[in-house]
C-alpha cells in the first residue's frame, strides 16, 4: 500500500514467513526488507511495518515547516 500526500510519502510492508524469507536472494531480501529514501528535501517518508507494528520515518524541511499529518 501506499500513499502520497502534498510533503508525506507513506509505504506499508506486511510481514513474510519465515519458510518464504529463507528461500530469498539478496535483491528480494532487500527489496523486502530494506527502508531507502527516509530523507528527502521538502518531504517526510514514512513506512509502516507489520513486524512489532511500528512505523519508521525520516523528515527533512527545505526552508519551511513540514506538518505532519493523519494518513
Amino acid at each position: 500500500m501506499n500513499h502520497t500526500d502534498n510533503h508525506t510519502d507513506f509505504t506499508s510492508r506486511f510481514a513474510i514467513d519465515p519458510v518464504t524469507a529463507a528461500a530469498m536472494g539478496t535483491d528480494e531480501l532487500r527489496h523486502n526488507f530494506l527502508i531507502e529514501g527516509l530523507f528527502q528535501l521538502g518531504r517526510i517518508g514514512l513506512t509502516y511495518t507489520h513486524y512489532d507494528r511500528m512505523i519508521v520515518g525520516g523528515a527533512m524541511p527545505a526552508g519551511t515547516p513540514l506538518p505532519l499529518q493523519a494518513i
